[in-house]
């Protein structure tokens, strides 16, 4: 092989300048095209759309109109904060927000009136039959006592209507049901607006049309919001919190970071080369890692469309990376005697390093995670652009024909010492495994989201002022996105709210507001049969009992109309007339897809095996963020075995095919196992929960480790001459020149990342340089 490619190079010679000019053109062509990347922010690309049914638990999470809404505190000491609601709101309307809120009316609070046509669709069969069935002369001349009792009283007018149509309270079975407390979402109201307990603030939502989790919509939607805001008189207090503006502050965080990140980490390596090597070649060098950047984003680009802005964030990492291969390269074409000795000293180390890095971004492709892919494709490119220019290019930069290289001498080979070895590598291991035993896997994605001082203090305030309760859980109903559909989902919430009532567990939803058509039809036909059977005796009865207590004659007589005419169904748009629009807005969310119905259990309410089977058989999905982060953590924690068991075996297969002696390998494997050591330690004494990108971490270690002990044991063994070991120590600290930038990005995920890896790589080159040698006894005379 180093004879064919010393050939190639020998025939593009004299054709070098055309040659480069091609290369140049690829390099500057990808260039633009990374630099026209759109950085994706979708958090769906952290969560694993595997068989494991995450993903589509997620989405359930993400189109739950109640997790994305913005929550806007307005208000003030002195300032009365229900005009500030209510200009908002007409601002955020005249902007197109969607949907808007204050809070649940006066309709349906002051007027329940208004809405008692509509019960008899909403009862249940049940409901109904047991209400009819306790009206005897007795129970009807107690109502209607206590009905004068009330009319005689200070509330007396308002009441009147009321009474005049429901006389039996029929409502009374309904009112806890239009309870705000009870069944949206514990927000307590005056007025029809959502006021704090202290009555200094208002609260109004907001939600766009937007997936939560989509970055520009949400940086849109906020400056929608801010607008908005600006249209209160100065010196209104105003607090926002909500999911949009989450995202708008990871994005935010990761366009800074990697504005910040790829400059020092290109400075450092620039740096690094100048110091190192001092010569006009650096410029030749740095080729090699551009490459391999301007080529990874738009090669991962093409496979995968839209290209996280996390992995963007690894491009540092890339040009640490690739950056070994130009030094290597350089080391052995301008020491060397000619082009083919040069290669045959450096391919079988430089092809075993490559073989061993893309061994472990290979192992990536294995994850459940469409970001963990990303990774794998943006990593695999780079390399294999990397290895291109290094060996196809860069000699035709570094080898004037007029240039005598400057030899070096190869060090006398020394004679392995097993026993240190076996006992060091025995040593290691058990560190390994003493450090991860205890390792814990942090499966809550929001760890890895970055959370601004004044966006966390603002949610402090908010729960404080809010009494927002901790987090729930919830059941979903699912069906097609047509209205065939959407009457489907309602059906199966009638399921699961009668579960519900029958297990005792209190739940807020839509359930007890809008039943299927279905139940709505079975609850007026129960009425029917009702007054069919009863409604004689029980008018009869009425009007003594009336006459008895000093009504006057026609006192009942809408409640007579009442019940004689048809009950009208109940339908989103009712609602929104009796000023309960906000609840179909709040647990429903209907889209050309599918069609969901969500009720919400409150904090700390677990239901029993029994009762999540008998939701399961009904189609509805429980939903619980204790059980989705336990389930992430399961994965993370399959995900990372699986990508180190697959690194190091394909590790260990590449380095016996090019050492091909127990022996030889034991002493190749010393860097790995002390860069796994130590990152594995520095977990486990940190007390460091592994996370989804962690699960990088361990493979990246393992394979660049495992490339110092093989350009270290060429050394060793007189195959390279000694500005290997200058190679060696370059070629790590680009590495953590890469991941240390890291340490400067605010995003969780990249600083992690860049965290586990750089003390893993510490490790390995200290080993690689002082340990490494020391398992070779120098042979006497040497």
């Amino acid at each position: 092989m180093a004879s064919a490619l010393a050939a190639i190079l020998a025939r593009l010679q004299p054709r070098r300048h055309v040659f480069l000019c091609l290369f140049t053109g690829i390099v500057l062509c990808c260039g633009y095209l990374s630099s026209q990347l759109s950085a994706g922010e979708d958090i769906l690309a952290l969560v694993p759309d595997d068989d494991s049914r995450l993903a589509e638990q997620f989405s359930l999470f993400r189109d739950a109109p109640f997790l994305s809404i913005a929550r806007i505190t307005v208000g003030g000491e002195g300032t009365p904060p229900q005009p500030l609601a209510q200009t908002l709101a007409a601002a955020l309307q005249e902007r197109g927000v969607p949907l808007v809120g204050t809070g649940p009316g006066r309709t349906a609070v002051s007027d329940p009136a208004h809405f008692l046509p509509f019960l008899p669709s909403l009862l249940s069969p049940g409901q109904i039959a047991a209400w009819g069935g306790q009206w005897d002369q007795a129970a009807i001349r107690a109502a209607l006592r206590k009905d004068r009792q009330l009319l005689l009283g200070p509330s007396g007018p308002a009441l009147r209507g009321l009474l005049a149509m429901d006389p039996l309270r029929l409502h009374e079975q309904f009112l806890s049901a239009l309870s705000l407390s009870g069944e949206a979402g514990s927000l307590p109201s005056q007025n029809g607006y959502f006021t704090s307990a202290d009555g200094r603030y208002c609260l109004v939502v907001a939600r766009p049309s937007a997936a939560m989790t989509d970055a520009a919509a949400g940086a849109a939607f906020m400056d929608t919001i801010r607008e908005a805001i600006a249209s209160l008189p100065p010196g209104t207090e105003t607090i926002v919190t909500g999911s949009h503006r989450h995202s708008e502050a990871n994005a935010a965080a990761v366009k800074s970071d990697l504005s910040r990140v790829l400059p020092v980490s290109f400075l450092l390596i620039f740096l690094l080369f100048a110091v190192f090597i001092r010569e006009k070649a650096v410029l030749a060098i740095l080729a090699v890692p551009l490459a391999a950047l301007c080529l990874a984003g738009p090669a991962t680009a093409f496979f995968h469309g839209r290209v996280s802005g996390i992995v963007l964030g690894f491009g540092s990492v890339i040009l640490g990376i690739t950056a070994d291969y130009a030094i290597h390269t350089y080391y052995a074409v301008t020491r060397a005697e000619n082009l083919q000795r040069a290669f045959r000293q450096l391919l079988p180390s430089l092809l075993a390093g490559a073989c061993t890095t893309a061994c472990a971004f290979g192992s990536l492709f294995f994850s459940g995670m469409p970001a963990i892919r990303q990774v794998a494709v943006f990593g695999l490119s780079g390399l294999a652009a990397a290895l291109v220019a290094a060996l196809f290019v860069l000699p035709l930069l570094l080898a004037p024909k007029d240039k005598s290289p400057a030899l070096f001498p190869t060090l006398p080979p020394g004679v392995f010492r097993p026993a240190p070895a076996a006992l060091l590598a025995a040593f290691l291991g058990a560190a390994i495994l003493l450090s991860s035993g205890g390792l814990s896997f942090d499966g809550d994605i929001r760890h890895l989201s970055h959370i601004p001082p004044d966006l966390a203090g603002d949610e402090q305030r908010d729960k404080t002022i809010w009494k927002t309760p901790a987090e729930g859980a919830f059941i979903v109903a699912s069906a097609e996105g047509t209205a065939a559909g959407f009457e489907k989902a309602l059906q199966v919430n009638d399921a699961v709210r009668e579960i519900l009532r029958q297990a005792g567990l209190p739940a807020s939803g839509l359930g007890p507001f809008l039943p299927s058509r279905k139940r709505q039809d079975e609850s007026r036909a129960a009425w029917k049969s009702l007054w069919a059977q009863h409604g004689e005796d029980i008018l009869t009865d009425l009007e003594a009992a009336a006459e008895e207590a000093g009504f006057a004659a026609n006192a009942f007589r809408s409640f007579r109309t009442w019940i004689a005419g048809e009950p009208p169904p109940v339908t989103p748009e009712i609602l929104r007339e009796t000023g309960l629009g906000f609840l179909p807005a709040m647990f429903t969310n209907r889209t050309g897809d599918r069609s969901l119905v969500y009720t919400v259990l409150p904090a700390g309410t677990e239901p029993e095996e029994a009762v999540r089977s008998s939701l399961a058989a009904t189609g509805a999905d429980y939903l619980s963020g204790s059980a989705f982060r336990a389930a992430m953590a399961e994965t993370m924690r399959r995900d990372i075995l699986r990508f180190s068991l697959l690194t190091l075996a394909s590790v260990c297969v590449a380095v016996f095919l090019v050492f091909r002696s127990p022996r030889r390998c034991l002493a190749v494997l010393i860097p790995m196992l002390a860069g796994l050591a130590s990152t594995l330690a520095l977990f486990r004494l940190t007390g460091t929960a592994v996370n989804m990108f962690h699960t990088i971490a361990l493979p990246l270690v393992i394979a660049l480790s495992i490339d110092y002990g093989i350009f270290m044991q060429a050394v060793l063994e007189g195959r390279m001459d000694r500005q290997g070991r200058n190679g060696v120590l370059l070629s790590a600290l680009t590495t953590l020149a890469g991941f240390g930038s890291l340490l400067l990005a605010r995003h969780p995920a990249l600083f992690s990342l860049g965290m586990a890896v750089s003390s893993g790589i510490a490790s390995a080159l200290a080993s690689a340089l002082w340990l490494q040698p020391l398992l070779f006894a120098k042979k006497e005379g040497a």
